[in-house]
């Protein structure tokens, strides 16, 4: 309770119970005035971020493949004259 409160506000005061409620539903309107942003905001990121996963994985995959193409060079070709 503040230190200069009347005696009429020290009465409403002590009088008032104390309201609690989780911090998921607080009394916050940011959360409704922003919700729809941050939704479309999560899932813009969530799809670069799935394409990236899928070059990364991609390009992986090509650089596995590639020594298998080198192995299919026989040792024994002849080479070309320079």
């Amino acid at each position: 309770m503040p230190l200069n409160a009347d005696a009429t506000f020290a009465k409403t005061y002590l009088k008032d119970p104390f309201r609690l409620s989780p911090a998921a539903t607080g009394s916050s309107s940011l959360r409704d005035d922003y919700a729809q942003a941050l939704f479309v905001l999560m899932a813009i990121a969530g799809l670069v971020l799935l394409v990236t996963y899928g070059n990364i994985a991609s390009l992986l995959l090509a650089r596995r493949r590639e020594p298998e193409k080198l192995q299919c060079v026989s040792p024994s070709a002849p080479h070309a004259p320079g």
